[in-house]
């Protein structure tokens, strides 16, 4: 009886994490669920009815083009159950009523029942999939459709203050995860100023064909002006977008991106902005920007999660270099006086020994990532850090270090016959000896296990000299890797 009820009502089903919380929000949203599934199906059933021999025939059938969605296999699907030809926008309203029939069976995964709180990630999803079916309704159901859904949600209560009844939490977490075809104009627009698209660019389930680009550039300020066509691989439907993004440096990017409204407003658009631009009157281009867009204006906060997170990326890694070389002149600009400070008896100012710290961890770090490690330097600049009395950045440093000696032995595994690497290899593992802190070794130890099982697998007769001191180097390695000298003696013994 549990099993049901979790699904639907406060039955005290619940994780044991949270002894005050209850699950009295389950059967609010389940009857909201219910009643928007009642009004779905009534809308596919009278909508769908209008072109399909069968709607639920070919709901189940639909199955068939989420695995295949290709031109072909689309048509396919069309040829087996529609009435009759349809014409393009009939072949989006079938498409989104199926997409929506879709959405409508994931918001009833079960995840969503089976945790302790509205807010949840579970259930934040299947509010997701609710709202989606709800998107591709409006242009079929009642308008009031949405409205009347989150009237009910009320109903339901978190158990976190801060996110309050369902409608309150489903505009705080579902509605920002809403996707539209401007809004997928808005990605294009913001991250075409760090990339380069070609004239047809797939993003997600989109494909963005782009009409009209311009692109122009002054000191750290660049602009982007263009004209692109948005079309879902899903549901068939397009909207043809016009977008203005300046970019100062950095992560601050300004975008207008609106619905194409025809080419006279979109030339005046191009024509003001740019001039604004070509003369340095950046104020100007922000001006006619919201004189053209309005209040559609868009950031890298617009950007689709996972590519937002690659951009970021890429702009940190460019700013922590340049933060990087102007620590290092810092310090290396003043060495001699913080060297002179100190045998004077006068204390090093916190600011000088600060900047030293960072940058010669930063130095260590560079080092053992370089392409050929330079020891001599990485001993001198961990006498340098010891001579100073400064803080070693163990953890930062283990990760790229461990890192490195895994790269370094799997490329011994497959070039056995590169000395020079192999040679790197045992030096590097020697360091490792020397250092203030352990290294995380057991990946590099299952490959060394590899290359001993390899080496020993066929007895070697003791006049092959090339053999034995090829045995006499991986056993060095195993050493220096923590294997017991008991282990290769009997591995040795094993194969005389």
């Amino acid at each position: 009886m549990h099993g049901i009820e979790r699904w639907r009502s406060d039955c005290g089903c619940n994780s044991g994490g949270h002894s005050g919380w209850n699950q009295s929000w389950r059967q609010p949203l389940r009857e909201s669920l219910d009643w928007l599934a009642a009004q779905l199906t009534q809308c596919y059933q009278d909508t769908g009815s209008l072109y399909l021999h069968d709607p639920w025939q070919a709901r189940d059938d639909y199955i068939t083009v989420m695995l295949d969605r290709s031109d072909a296999a689309v048509d396919g699907f069309f040829q087996r159950h529609t009435l009759r030809q349809l014409q393009e926008e009939e072949t989006e309203a079938v498409l989104s009523l199926l997409e929506m029939q879709r959405h409508a069976l994931l918001m009833y995964t079960s995840c969503g029942w089976f945790f302790d709180e509205l807010s949840g990630i579970e259930t934040v999803q299947i509010l997701q999939y609710a709202a989606r079916a709800m998107q591709l309704a409006r242009r079929y159901c009642t308008p009031q459709l949405e409205q009347s859904f989150l009237q009910q949600l009320a109903r339901a209560e978190s158990n976190i203050s801060e996110f309050g009844s369902g409608d309150e939490l489903f505009e705080k977490l579902v509605r920002p995860s809403m996707v539209n075809l401007v809004k997928v104009g808005a990605h294009y627009a913001v991250s075409s100023i760090f990339d380069v698209y070609t004239d047809q660019t797939t993003i997600f389930s989109y494909r963005a064909v782009l009409e009209d680009f311009q692109s122009l550039g002054s000191g750290q300020h660049t602009l982007k002006v263009g004209r692109v066509l948005i079309r879902s691989e899903i549901t068939r439907r397009a909207d043809r977008i016009s977008f203005c993004t300046l970019h100062f440096g950095s992560n601050s990017v300004s975008g207008g991106v609106r619905s194409f409204i025809g080419d006279e407003a979109y030339q005046a658009m191009k024509q003001e902005i740019i001039g604004a631009f070509e003369y340095g009157e950046f104020a100007e281009v922000i001006r006619g920007m919201d004189r053209h867009f309005g209040m559609h204006t868009y950031s890298l906060k617009d950007l689709f999660r996972d590519h937002q997170r690659q951009i970021l990326k890429r702009i940190i890694s460019q700013t922590m270099q340049d933060f990087e070389e102007k620590l290092g002149t810092l310090y290396q600009n003043s060495r001699s006086l913080m060297g002179f400070l100190r045998d004077t008896g006068m204390p090093v100012p916190a600011r000088f020994t600060t900047t030293a710290q960072i940058s010669l961890n930063l130095v260590l770090q560079q080092l053992f990532n370089a392409p050929v490690i330079d020891f001599s330097r990485v001993v001198t600049t961990f006498a340098e850090l010891a001579d100073w009395g400064l803080q070693l950045d163990a953890m930062a440093l283990e990760m790229i270090i461990r890192r490195r000696v895994e790269e370094e032995i799997a490329f011994a595994y497959d070039h056995p016959d590169d000395q020079d690497r192999f040679m790197q290899v045992l030096r590097l593992l020697q360091m490792l000896a020397t250092l203030p802190f352990d290294v995380n070794l057991w990946q590099a130890q299952n490959v060394c296990w590899q290359m001993l099982q390899r080496a020993w697998s066929t007895p070697v007769d003791e006049s092959d000299q090339l053999a034995s001191e090829e045995r006499k180097a991986i056993a060095e390695l195993a050493f220096l890797l923590n294997f017991s000298p008991e282990m290769l003696e009997c591995l040795s013994g094993e194969n005389r």
